[in-house]
């Protein structure tokens, strides 16, 4: 159950379109992680997948909860210890989603779960570490450094010759990953285990392309394979001065040849994308198109629309080809918005045609200041000296102009996100040691679609439950409860006064906090759930500066 939760999530129904085929299910999990036991394991089902982690059945021949697969992986390690950790190795990188930190999370889970049994004695020996003999259940609590690879091997073999009755986890699992809906057994993992280490550990470093010969087949499809490139630090350190802040994208290009002209090459097309929209872009991963708004609607070149315009399969992958500005309309008239506002830059992934409307679902790559674009709209074609800019109307539209180029010569730098406090409410895992965000890290924030709101938006009130992102001047201010000081922070909008109170420990560093507190007021952005409307309680989830 752990290690699904530490693996790429798989897209919903509704993103999947026209690649399906590009994703991760429980089975293939399941089925590389075996295969390191048992090298000649055979096909398995859902149902093989779903009642092994959910720990329905007391035995499983198939995955081996004989003993067979423990037997198995432990004369593999005596034999051949090199051969089983490079196959760890492999498995960590098709599976576990190691950008967002959530390898060293499941790291901290499983000790938080090894500490908390108490049906493991202190005496009992895990063999967790390359080279070593066992080390007991005491000595393992107390590392201070750990090789993530061989840290998992071990306890895999662990599971695998200690427990023989699978169904001794059912109470766990029904108790971290409750059901969710009425109708069916859909069940959410609903567990803070791992978020709150006591201490911190040490990762040792590791290095796929060390044991790239030779590599196991692991089941994946070979579109998701190609999905997920290593980041190319050549291209990081030859790419423009303007792009200091494309780590992200660059990991999320997809399969591109490893060259420095990587990026460049992306961005450098003869056309680019811009799609202007109402609908919310942070916290998203798609945006709608009405028909009558679409590539005919304003500005698209002739060309573009004779090949692309009816959206066949073949202009569909045309137009995955070149980049996109995606961005909400300018709040006020004559290419004028807040100085808040942000543009992103994207990758289109897929494109669904509907009745009445074109539904593009995107990687974001990068995000800029919208008054920017607004500056040198003539210089992206999107006004002239007799025409007012395009951002005003929802629309989508291709512009012939070589995106790479204008930015470069515009001098514009993408933004950076820094963090000044995050909650440890989060569910998903942000490395401690992680103190700038990029915009992908936001799917890391693990709660839904939140909503960018804005001094120009007119409603009543804000909504329980509901999460928003607001950018203004906050007012910061030391406050004492039962003795313990926390830092109140509050802010007005529309004449709706929010306020919430931050935990010490929450905040990056010390500086950061007392900074503001002593200031008494700041420009940040925040991300924040409403817990009561009435009152004006919010609880603040990420705070940071957007630079």
């Amino acid at each position: 159950m752990l290690v699904t939760e530490s693996t790429y999530k798989t897209p919903t129904q509704r993103k999947r379109f026209s690649d399906s085929d590009n994703r991760i299910n429980e089975k293939d999990i399941l089925h590389g992680l075996f295969k390191i036991a048992l090298p000649d394991l055979g096909k398995l089902t859902k149902d093989d997948a779903q009642n092994y982690k959910s720990c329905k059945t007391k035995t499983s021949i198939k995955l081996g909860t004989k003993g067979i697969a423990g037997k198995s992986l432990q004369e593999r390690i005596n034999s051949d210890y090199d051969s089983c950790y490079k196959e760890m190795l492999h498995f960590i990188d098709a599976f576990v989603n190691t950008e967002s930190g959530r390898d060293k999370w499941l790291v901290y889970a499983l000790l938080e779960l090894i500490e908390k049994d108490e049906t493991i004695s202190s005496e009992e020996k895990f063999f967790i570490v390359k080279g070593h003999g066992a080390y007991s259940k005491a000595e393992l609590l107390a590392l201070e450094e750990i090789d993530i690879a061989a840290f998992l091997l071990g306890v895999f073999l662990y599971v695998l010759t200690e427990i023989q009755n699978n169904t001794v986890g059912r109470e766990t699992y029904e108790e971290w990953c409750p059901v969710i809906g009425e109708k069916y057994d859909k069940r959410e993992f609903n567990s803070t285990i791992g978020e709150n280490p006591t201490r911190q550990v040490t990762f040792t470093s590791y290095d796929i392309t060390d044991c790239s010969d030779n590599a196991p087949e692991l089941g994946l499809s070979t579109a998701l394979k190609e999905s997920r490139p290593p980041i190319h630090d050549a291209i990081i350190k030859s790419a423009n001065a303007a792009f200091p802040y494309l780590i992200a994208a660059i990991n999320s290009l997809g399969k591109t040849k490893d060259t420095e002209d990587s990026l460049k090459t992306f961005l450098s097309q003869a056309y680019y994308q811009l799609i202007i929209t109402n609908h919310e872009i942070y916290g998203a991963r798609s945006v709608i198109v009405p028909l009558d708004r679409g590539l005919s609607y304003r500005g698209t070149p002739p060309e573009i629309i004779e090949r692309c315009a009816s959206l066949s399969d073949e202009g569909i992958e045309e137009l995955k080809q070149y980049p996109a500005i995606i961005c909400n309309e300018n709040c006020f008239s004559e290419g004028n918005t807040v100085e808040h506002q942000l543009s992103i830059i994207a990758q289109i992934k897929g494109i669904k045609v509907g009745e009445d409307a074109v539904v593009i679902r995107y990687q974001p790559l990068a995000s800029f200041f919208q008054t920017q674009l607004n500056e040198y709209s003539v210089d992206f074609g999107l006004s002239s000296c007799r025409t007012l800019t395009t951002l005003n109307t929802s629309h989508w539209t291709v512009r012939k102009k070589n995106l790479y180029q204008e930015l470069c010569d515009a001098e514009i730098e993408f933004c950076r996100y820094v963090l000044l406090y995050r909650s440890s409410t989060l569910k998903a895992f942000i490395p401690p040691d992680q103190t700038e965000l990029q915009i992908s890290d936001f799917d890391n924030i693990n709660r839904g679609k939140f909503q960018t709101i804005n001094p120009f938006i007119s409603i009543q009130h804000l909504e329980n439950d509901q999460v928003y992102q607001y950018t203004a001047v906050y007012q910061f201010k030391s406050v004492y409860i039962d003795g313990k000081r926390f830092v109140r922070m509050s802010a007005s909008w529309n004449n709706i006064y929010i306020s919430g109170d931050l935990s010490t420990e929450n905040w990056v560093s010390q500086s950061y906090m007392n900074n503001y507190a002593n200031a008494g007021s700041g420009k940040v952005t925040a991300i924040f759930k409403v817990l009561n409307y009435e009152t004006n309680a919010v609880q603040f989830l990420v705070i940071m500066e957007v630079k």
